[in-house]
């Protein structure tokens, strides 16, 4: 199996999208995260993050938008000392094996302070140059604000943004093993202790179609929603959700998945997968240019195009249910539908992983 893509976002700032897995070393790898609010000043501060709180809320795949995910993050500094001028980072860090990947930033990133706009200021610093064309680079940058505290002053700090995940070779493709991450760490760069801390991460549109772990332990989990709950607490470690498709069970001897199984996502409630899954040996025949594709298996021929129920079985004229998705030379096509379509059934354990069964009459 191949992990290509990941996702990293980070709390209250510039949170991120990724492609590469930092568990596939031999992969095409960029990351781009983010982290708490961080004082920028290099004398020391007497302001204290009292509180932070974060959601991060997994949407609901869109041809245009992509796998989108949307944050929104709240913080609560308050002054220990006298009258000061603080300079507030939001900070952006992009770890790439090539420059395409610096497209790949937050969008409609919006910072108010006590519910007044934020004037900040982006400031990118130049990577250093590369020795070899897939070494890894690190990109920084910040959006930067400076904040006023008059003695003893408690101010508010949000940020909303929205992001796509994935960004391989194209923006906004979720894979089978994904990384969302919320980076804490940046935090303990303020007065003493983070007074508490609230993350909440909402994977619920993944449905049940991917494993997902989470650490640090000592979350709540309700459903796919998952919520830490901090107090008192200098940040050291991190918080990493991983959700990994769940790969299809095959029934047939001699059968077997093709090595990558890209790409596979959620698109309204339902499980798409790469053409070839439905397809998979040389009994199977796929023929696909991204736009249009034609899949041979168990004597029946099925033609689909790219976004449209249209399609044709056997010489006949038939309308889908779920519109199949171009990607690249491939289709991300319905599971279900399409093998039932090709004369196979699904089922699924009650772990939800999918168990496709073909008859005996698709080995010819």
């Amino acid at each position: 199996m191949v992990f290509r893509k990941t996702i990293w976002i980070g709390v209250g700032l510039i949170a991120a999208l990724c492609a590469g897995s930092v568990l596939a070393g031999d992969a095409a790898m960029s990351d781009v995260s983010g982290g708490s609010v961080q004082l920028m000043d290099r004398k020391p501060s007497n302001v204290r993050m009292v509180s932070e709180s974060v959601d991060m809320k997994l949407g609901a795949w869109g041809a245009k938008t992509g796998w989108p995910v949307f944050v929104r993050c709240q913080f609560f500094l308050k002054n220990n000392g006298p009258a000061t001028d603080v300079t507030v980072g939001f900070p952006e860090h992009l770890t790439a094996s090539y420059d395409g990947a610096l497209g790949e930033k937050i969008k409609n990133f919006k910072s108010w302070v006590d519910g007044t706009p934020a004037v900040t200021k982006y400031t990118h610093l130049i990577p250093p140059k590369r020795k070899h064309v897939h070494e890894k680079q690190d990109y920084k940058a910040w959006y930067v604000a400076k904040v006023h505290f008059d003695a003893g002053q408690t101010r508010r700090v949000d940020d909303v943004y929205s992001s796509r995940l994935g960004g391989y070779d194209r923006p906004g493709w979720p894979c089978n093993q994904n990384l969302m991450g919320y980076t804490l760490q940046t935090g303990a760069s303020w007065q003493g202790t983070v007074g508490s801390a609230v993350v909440k991460a909402d994977l619920s549109d993944v449905g049940n179609f991917f494993d997902i772990t989470a650490w640090p332990k000592g979350f709540a989990r309700l459903g796919n929603v998952y919520t830490w709950k901090m107090t008192d607490f200098t940040p050291k470690e991190d918080i990493r959700i991983k959700f990994v498709a769940k790969a299809p069970v095959l029934i047939e001897p001699g059968s077997g998945l093709p090595d990558n199984l890209e790409p596979v996502f959620v698109k309204d409630s339902v499980l798409m997968v790469s053409s070839r899954i439905v397809s998979y040996d040389d009994r199977g025949i796929v023929q696909c240019d991204g736009k249009r594709g034609s899949l041979h298996r168990g004597g029946h021929v099925l033609e689909l195009a790219d976004g449209s129920k249209s399609a044709t079985l056997d010489g006949r004229s038939i309308t889908m249910k779920t519109a199949p998705v171009g990607y690249e030379s491939d289709l991300a096509v319905p599971l279900d539908e399409t093998v039932k379509l090709l004369g196979g059934t699904v089922t699924y354990d009650k772990t939800g992983r999918p168990k496709v069964i073909w008859p005996r009459r698709s080995r010819k």
